[in-house]
């Protein structure tokens, strides 16, 4: 890595559950003064990198002719991204090496990471990062992930279940156990105590969970944090690494469309009770609950 001579630059993962507002957090992130956001480099090197764990579009069986008619209205969708990379183009190493890179007269290097997207490829975290983490109750996590899978490939939710899908789409720990793995990998490799974050938190007190998370990681704090301009041409004209596979996903799939109609952070809804929930979300709570109970007691308190 090379030697940055700017002795208060901030280098910050964010490593998150989906569905879990983790995009409206890089949104939040973009409003610090000379910033720059890398937004989603371990997901694209597992989906479309040369050493991809799990390539599109797939030949799994399940999905195989839905990611393939997916893959088609992506790459059909042109979006003008000036910071954009070819998602297809990347490595893991690439990722490391990117994120690396000397960014002189960049206050804050941001980086916004789903965790399953590094599990099996802890050799590719940089050096010089502060970790910290994002999560969700699986309760409101699962039901959304499971209407985003429903969108994106064309399938009606009552025709499959949550806890039977290709690991290429659904992480066999249901994203919850991977995040876990991460976070117990940062705590033995590079710091003790990594910041979490409940979403619900976040959300039900902005300021106060942000400015102690600016406080912590050393990222000025100021109250434009707490807004932000909607739509997804922030993204397009800022200083942000951004892989335009996923974007222009976001037009056919609508991976995004919640954070980008939005413009600040707003009270969450509560948490559905087990009687709202289907069989399979259920069966994915249970076998995750036990990682965000463990995470849940780490999270920071809005004080």
């Amino acid at each position: 890595m090379t030697t940055n001579d700017n002795s208060e630059q901030t280098r910050v993962i964010l490593w998150s559950v989906p569905r879990a507002t983790s995009t409206a957090f890089e949104m939040s992130m973009n409003n610090v003064s000379d910033s720059i956001i890398w937004h989603e480099p371990y997901l694209c090197a597992m989906w479309w990198g040369t050493d991809s764990r799990f390539p599109l579009p797939g030949s799994d069986g399940w999905a195989g002719e839905q990611r393939t008619d997916l893959e088609s209205r992506i790459t059909s969708t042109h979006l003008d991204l000036a910071n954009g990379y070819d998602a297809y183009k990347t490595k893991y190493s690439w990722v490391k090496n990117g994120l690396e890179q000397d960014y002189a007269g960049k206050r804050l290097v941001f980086c916004k990471a789903i965790s399953y997207g590094a599990t099996t490829r802890f050799d590719a975290i940089p050096d010089g990062f502060r970790h910290t983490f994002l999560i969700r109750h699986p309760y409101k996590v699962l039901p959304s992930w499971k209407n985003l899978v429903s969108m994106t490939l064309k399938i009606p939710v009552e025709e499959f279940r949550l806890d039977n899908l290709p690991e290429s789409t659904m992480p066999s720990g249901y994203a919850f156990k991977e995040s876990y793995d991460v976070l117990q990998h940062v705590k033995q490799q590079y710091e003790a105590n990594p910041i979490i974050i409940d979403a619900d938190d976040l959300l039900n007190h902005p300021k106060q969970i942000l400015q102690q998370y600016c406080q912590a990681v050393n990222i000025p704090y100021s109250d434009s944090l707490l807004r932000w301009t909607p739509g997804p041409g922030e993204v397009i004209a800022k200083d942000w690494r951004v892989p335009i596979q996923l974007v222009q996903g976001s037009k056919v799939g609508g991976w995004y469309e919640a954070a980008f109609a939005s413009s600040g952070w707003q009270k969450d809804r509560p948490t559905p009770s087990r009687s709202e929930l289907s069989s399979d979300i259920l069966a994915c709570a249970d076998a995750i609950m036990p990682y965000y109970e463990e995470m849940y007691k780490e999270r920071m308190i809005p004080q």
